[in-house]
């Protein structure tokens, strides 16, 4: 077996970190099928609803992540490192009807549902199958990490309850195209190129440097 390496260090499977994942007592039913409770979020100025760090491994020092949140009421905000040529900090604004269809991606995808052991198993099984059976096999050395934080609210009978999630994974866009048939992951990575859009975007107006 021939092996390309960059350094000394390999990435044979996820980084995953989950937290505050939601209680089942609250919804037995997944949240993306009918007669599951309905999800809502904090409209107000200062809430972050949605958030995505992207750290490149390749570039030393602190400031190597961009960062990209979405809040309550639509406002989207992107800091880009001093390494890029659009280095700053970016804000722009999205309507009801985009928020809401964002929101209903999350729970679309999954992405509450989603288990770290799960998840982690069937990455470790796939890349080791597709070890078992190739004459190339790729190691990663200095790979992005990206981390997804959504923050939502779930409605019940008497009010609303959290629903948090927050997934840290090593490589994802990678990983995304290198192992299909892990469940959720196709999803996972869509979600991140739909937030990281926003970055891009032409309605974006620079607010600092």
């Amino acid at each position: 077996m021939r092996v390309l390496t960059r350094s000394l260090a390999m990435v044979v499977s996820l980084l995953w970190l989950v937290t505050s994942p939601i209680q089942q007592s609250w919804a037995q039913t997944p949240l993306s099928e009918p007669g599951a409770p309905s999800v809502t979020w904090n409209h107000s100025a200062d809430a972050v609803i949605l958030e995505l760090r992207t750290e490149t491994g390749m570039i030393a020092g602190d400031d190597n992540a961009t960062v990209i949140r979405v809040f309550g009421d639509g406002a989207v905000e992107a800091y880009l490192p001093i390494y890029l040529k659009r280095a700053g900090t970016w804000r722009m604004q999205i309507s009801d009807e985009e928020l809401r269809s964002l929101v209903d991606e999350a729970v679309r995808f999954r992405i509450f549902d989603m288990r770290q052991s799960d998840l982690a198993e069937a990455v470790h099984q796939a890349s080791r199958g597709k070890a078992a059976t190739s004459d190339l096999v790729v190691q990663v050395s200095d790979p992005d990490i990206t981390e997804l934080s959504v923050r939502l609210q779930l409605e019940i009978a008497n009010g609303v309850v959290p629903l948090e999630q927050t997934i840290r994974i090593l490589d994802l866009q990678r990983s995304a195209r290198e192992y299909p048939e892990v469940e959720g992951l196709d999803e996972l990575a869509a979600f991140a190129r739909r937030i990281d859009a926003f970055s891009q975007s032409s309605n974006m107006a620079r607010i600092s440097q």
